[in-house]
C-alpha cells in the first residue's frame, strides 16, 4: 500500500523554498498577525481564575470561557456567508476596533469593582469575538495561493500567542511585579496598531511570493514531485479536472476523466486527488451549463469538510475541558496559602505549559504532517477523562505533584496544536477541496472549533455546579 496509508509523513528539509526579502517579510508579518490576533484571547483565559476571584465569582470560570468564544461562532458565520465579497482590509480594521472596545470595557469593569462582573463578561465577549472573527478572516485570506510555509507561519504565530499571553501574565504576577489586571489589559491596547501594520505593510500578495527556481541540476528535495508542485515548478500535467459540464456531455468521457483524476495520488497527504464535486442536475440551467445555487454549494462544502470539522471540534472540546475546568480544580486544597509561588499560581503555569505544547506542535508542519488525525482525537479524549478524574479525586500528591501536572498539560497542548495545524493544512492543500471553495471549507471547519470550545465551557459550568462539589 506504500505511502498512501502512512499515518505520519516525515518531510525532510528541501530546497524548494528560496527565501527572498519579500517572502521573509510576509512570513514574519503573518507570524505576528497570528500572535496578536490570539494574544488577548489567551490572556483572558489565563487571567480567568483571578478575575473570578476579584469579582467574587469563583464558580463562574466557565462563563468567562463561554463569553470568550461563543459569540465568535456567529462572527465566523457572518464572515463566511455575508462578508465573502467584502475586502479583507475592511474586516481587519473592524477586528482591531472590536478588540480595543473589549479591552476598554474589561478595564472599566475591574476598576468599578465587585458588582460589575457582568460588564467584564461583555468586554470579554467583544475581545473574544474579535479573535474568532480575525482567525476566520486570516485563514480565508491564506487560501489565495499562499504556499505551505506561509500557512505554517500563521499557525506558529497563533501558537506563540498562547505562550506569549500566558507567559506575560505569569511574569506580571511574579511577587516583585504583581501588576494589577487592569494594567495588564491596558498594555495590550498598543498591539492593535501593530496588528494593522502587519497586515497592511508587511504581508504581500501571494503573487509576489513565487519561489525561485533551483539551480541547474539541483534536486528539489526528497519528496520529488510534491516539492515541485508546492513550489510552483513545472511538473507533468495532471488530467483535466471538470467542475461543470453541459447537460448533453458524453457520460462515458466524463466518467473516464473522473477515473483518471482519481488515480493521481497526492504525494503530500497520501490521498487520491479527488475530482471536485460537480453540481447535480437539480440546479438551475443557464446557457446549457448547470449553475450551482448558494445553498447547494454550502451543503456540498459541508459534506467534504465534515470529517475534518468533526475531528477539530472534538479535540478542542476535550482539551478545553481538561485545560480550563479540570485544571482549575486540580490543585490541592488551600493552594493559595502554600508558600510556593509555583503552587499559588499553578493554574496560570498550567495554561503556560499547555500553550508551549500548542506552539511546538503548530510549528511542526515543516517536519511532520499527520494524516490520521482521528488518532489525535482519541488520545485527547483519554486526556480529558484523566484530568476530570484528577480534579475530582486528586490522586497525584506528594512534594512534586504540581510538576507532574505541568508535564501532563504540555502533552495536552501538543495534541491540540497538532490537530489544528494539520487539519487546516489539509483543507488548504488537499486536492479534494476545489480551489474556489477553500475559503468556505476553511470557515466551515473553523465553526467546529468554536462549537467545541463553547460546548466545553458549558460542561465546565456543569462540572463547577454539580460534579466538583
Amino acid at each position: 500500500l506504500g505511502r498512501r496509508w502512512m499515518p505520519v509523513i516525515v518531510c525532510p528539509p528541501s530546497l524548494k523554498w528560496r527565501w527572498t526579502p519579500t517572502q521573509v517579510r510576509t512570513v514574519v508579518g503573518l507570524f505576528f498577525l497570528g500572535t496578536i490576533n490570539n494574544i488577548v484571547y489567551c490572556i483572558i483565559n489565563s487571567s480567568g481564575q483571578n478575575l473570578c476571584h476579584h469579582f467574587g465569582a469563583e464558580n463562574w470560570l466557565g462563563a468567562i470561557l463561554w463569553c470568550n468564544i461563543f459569540f465568535g461562532f456567529f462572527a465566523r458565520l457572518v464572515n463566511t456567508f455575508f462578508l465573502e465579497k467584502t475586502r479583507h482590509s475592511y474586516r481587519i480594521l473592524s477586528i482591531g476596533a472590536m478588540t480595543a472596545a473589549g479591552l476598554i470595557i474589561i478595564i472599566i469593569s475591574i476598576i468599578l469593582g465587585n458588582h460589575f462582573f457582568w460588564l467584564c463578561l461583555v468586554g470579554i465577549t467583544f475581545a473574544g469575538t474579535a479573535s474568532s472573527f480575525g482567525e476566520s478572516v486570516c485563514l480565508g485570506y491564506l487560501k489565495h495561493g499562499f504556499p505551505p510555509e506561509v500557512v505554517n507561519a500563521w499557525a506558529s504565530g497563533t501558537g506563540m500567542a498562547g505562550v506569549a499571553g500566558s507567559g506575560i501574565y505569569m511574569i506580571l504576577k511574579l511577587p516583585f511585579i504583581n501588576l494589577a489586571d487592569e494594567w495588564t489589559f491596558l498594555l495590550m491596547l498598543p498591539l492593535i496598531f501593530v496588528y494593522w501594520f502587519c497586515f497592511f505593510y508587511m504581508i504581500k500578495p501571494s503573487s509576489a511570493l513565487a519561489p525561485s527556481l533551483p539551480a541547474a541540476g539541483e534536486k528539489t528535495g526528497l519528496l520529488g514531485e510534491e516539492n515541485a508542485d508546492e513550489a510552483g515548478l513545472p511538473i507533468t500535467p495532471s488530467p483535466p479536472v471538470l467542475t461543470r459540464r453541459p447537460a448533453h456531455a458524453d457520460e462515458h468521457s466524463v466518467n473516464a476523466a473522473a477515473a483518471a483524476a482519481a488515480e493521481s495520488v497526492d504525494a503530500d497527504v497520501g490521498e487520491p486527488q479527488a475530482l471536485p464535486a460537480t453540481p447535480t442536475p437539480s440546479v438551475v440551467e443557464s446557457g446549457g451549463l448547470p449553475v450551482e445555487t448558494t445553498m447547494h454549494r454550502i451543503l456540498r462544502c459541508l459534506k467534504i469538510s465534515l470529517w475534518f470539522a468533526a475531528q477539530l471540534g472534538l479535540v478542542y472540546f476535550f482539551e478545553y475541558v481538561a485545560s480550563t475546568g479540570a485544571a482549575d480544580r486540580a490543585e490541592l486544597p488551600n493552594f493559595r496559602q502554600d508558600p510556593s509561588w509555583f503552587i499559588q499560581n499553578a493554574y496560570v503555569i498550567l495554561g503556560f505549559c499547555y500553550q508551549v505544547g500548542v506552539l511546538i506542535s503548530r510549528s511542526s508542519l515543516a517536519l511532520v504532517k499527520i494524516r490520521r488525525i482521528e488518532v489525535l482525537t482519541i488520545l485527547q479524549g483519554i486526556n480529558m477523562m484523566f484530568w476530570i478524574m484528577l480534579a475530582k479525586y486528586k490522586f497525584i500528591e506528594g512534594p512534586y505533584w504540581v510538576w507532574v501536572q505541568f508535564a501532563l498539560m504540555l502533552y495536552v497542548g501538543l495534541l491540540g496544536g497538532a490537530m489544528y495545524v494539520n487539519v487546516f493544512y489539509l483543507v488548504l492543500h488537499d486536492k479534494k477541496f476545489p480551489d474556489d471553495d477553500r475559503e468556505l471549507c476553511v470557515n466551515i471547519t473553523a465553526f467546529a472549533q468554536s462549537i467545541g470550545i463553547s460546548a466545553s465551557s458549558v460542561v465546565d459550568i456543569i462540572l463547577e455546579t454539580w460534579f466538583w462539589v
